[in-house]
């Protein structure tokens, strides 16, 4: 499911719909075998696909539902593209309701408007403020992992909806510094795609295995004693039937 989301970018519509019979299947399994923090990390993917489709009100609540167990313990790269795909909903909503896109309902559009907030409009900047906070969320968990793509995506973002806003000088002065970001680190990612020489984890001799290991088992949603836990809860439960 999550190759098929990443690949979804440069690809048809069609792929990332081929993402939702397993992300299906692993909420199924969550539910069976008790997994909540893996369970999260499934309704945030799905929220993805979801606003991969235009659904974008539909992958904000699945977001608002599972995004507490995704901070709390989800790897850090989860984290931030929960943050990245919540701030991305605000902004297909804000540019919905300004414009809409090919094919919008603009009778639902502008029932939205007018009965939306006690009858008053969605406030659009609201909705570009909210982005800038989850953008600035994703941003400082993806420095940790030093993830020159993703964090080019969120300088990019925040550029864009700098702009949008009104031209005072913080708004201007947080616009240039985030297109120079995203400029100094396409020059970082064009550096380390020419290089020859690969950095991979470097461990000792003694603790080589314990070491991947180590790497492998941080990007798990959950550790796994309490996998096999739960596994053997599962069975007896079973053998009581």
């Amino acid at each position: 499911a999550l190759i098929d989301l990443e690949s979804s970018s440069c690809a048809p519509q069609s792929t990332i719909e081929r993402a939702i019979p397993p992300l299906l299947e692993c909420l199924s399994l969550c539910e069976d075998y008790f997994m909540d923090p893996l369970r999260a990390v499934a309704l945030s993917a799905l929220a993805k696909v979801h606003l991969g489709m235009g659904r974008f009100r539909k992958a904000r609540s699945m977001l608002n539902a599972a995004m507490s167990l995704v901070m709390q313990h989800g790897h850090l790269w989860l984290q931030s593209e929960a943050c990245l795909t919540l701030a991305k909903c605000h902004l297909a909503e804000a540019s919905w309701i300004e414009g809409g896109k090919p094919g919008d309902l603009i009778s639902d559009r502008k029932r939205i408007l007018s009965t939306t907030d006690s009858g008053h409009a969605i406030d659009i900047m609201n909705l570009r403020q909210t982005a800038l906070f989850q953008l600035e969320k994703s941003a400082s968990i993806l420095e940790q992992l030093d993830d020159i793509s993703r964090l080019r995506e969120v300088y990019y973002l925040q550029a864009r909806v700098y702009q949008s806003l009104p031209h005072i000088n913080r708004n201007l002065s947080k616009r240039d510094e985030a297109a120079r970001n995203f400029a100094q680190l396409g020059i970082e990612k064009q550096r380390r795609i020419s290089s020859k020489v690969m950095s991979i984890p470097r461990f000792s001799t003694e603790s080589t295995d314990s070491g991947w290991w180590d790497v492998i088992q941080g990007v798990l949603p959950t550790d796994c004693d309490g996998l096999r836990r739960v596994v053997l809860l599962k069975e007896q439960r079973s053998q009581q039937r």
